[in-house]
């Protein structure tokens, strides 16, 4: 992990962001959904851009749905993104988790079964994710005493104070953090035997992708996971998170996706789609509808965004 970032004024706004997290780490859950009562309906008037892509992204995926169905769904996926503010303070900050947090854990036989192979522990970008990640990185080490390394795949931040601040955090309930942009390096840790969470839910162009179905929609899905577990042999498990309530969270981990070599990689990219779009029906308001998911279109289609 890089040393602190100083500071200079330029580090100024990365400094007082990390203020404000500090302090939402203090808020109680019960407080914090209060507080994003408030400010969901702000977010849902300022991020136009943004609520424009949710729309578009719902009204697709949820054809069947009346209108009115798919507005009520858009507050609360803003109420839910607002809950993320909070979510992932309670992740990143020093602070033991609140004994106000409590988290139900299904499926946790799949991970024990497979202490002796690399493990892909694939999901999709809920808006618990992170919180979800400590909860699984904590329950690892305390209840099953693992010894097999973990790892998550992220995005760095744009503010050194910030990618500082939150890789800092992450790494007190996981042993690495690789880079998106860094295929080598996660392949050189999936070898080594670790288990290594990854969200292959987002759209980086036709290149990189095969078309799949996704909420009946032919889908850029992302082939690295398939070139990943094939150079590791690893077992493919899946990992969502979802809100119950204030401060009740359930995560679920999924038996494995079996592959084989010489199997279509469409066939194996198809379950993975699959078991995000169950767990996304589940709490359809909790999956990352701002994200252009859909932003690559097979040819000949129209552009949704």
């Amino acid at each position: 992990m890089d040393s602190r970032p100083n500071f200079h004024p330029r580090h100024w706004p990365g400094w007082l962001s990390v203020a404000f997290i500090e302090v939402a780490a203090r808020v109680s859950p019960l407080w914090a959904h209060r507080i994003c009562r408030l400010i969901a309906p702000l977010l849902l008037k300022l991020l136009k851009k943004r609520r424009h892509i949710a729309e578009i992204n719902i009204a697709h995926c949820f054809p069947e749905r009346s209108p009115a169905w798919q507005q009520q769904l858009l507050r609360q996926h803003f109420y839910s993104v607002s809950l993320m503010l909070f979510e992932s303070a309670w992740t990143w900050s020093s602070r033991p988790l609140s004994r106000q947090l409590c988290v139900e854990i299904h499926g946790a036989e799949h991970l024990e079964q497979h202490t002796d192979t690399p493990i892909l522990l694939m999901s999709g970008h809920m808006s618990c994710m992170d919180l979800g990640s400590r909860f699984l990185g904590e329950y690892l080490r305390l209840n099953l005493g693992r010894s097999q390394k973990t790892a998550g795949v992220y995005r760095p931040l744009r503010s050194p104070v910030l990618e500082w601040y939150h890789t800092r955090g992450r790494l007190r309930f996981t042993d690495a953090m690789i880079s998106k942009y860094k295929v080598k390096q996660l392949m050189r840790y999936l070898q080594s035997g670790a288990m290594v969470w990854y969200a292959a839910d987002q759209d980086f162009g036709a290149e990189r992708s095969l078309f799949v179905p996704f909420f009946g929609h032919q889908t850029a899905t992302l082939k690295a996971s398939w070139l990943l577990i094939r150079r590791s042999q690893a077992t493919v498990l899946t990992m969502f998170p979802q809100r119950l309530s204030p401060g009740r969270y359930r995560i679920d981990i999924g038996p494995p996706i079996h592959w084989q070599e010489g199997m279509e990689i469409s066939a194996f990219l198809g379950e993975v789609n699959q078991r995000i779009e169950a767990a996304v029906r589940q709490a359809p308001a909790q999956y990352w509808w701002l994200h252009r998911r859909f932003k690559t279109r097979p040819e000949g289609q129209a552009a949704w965004y």
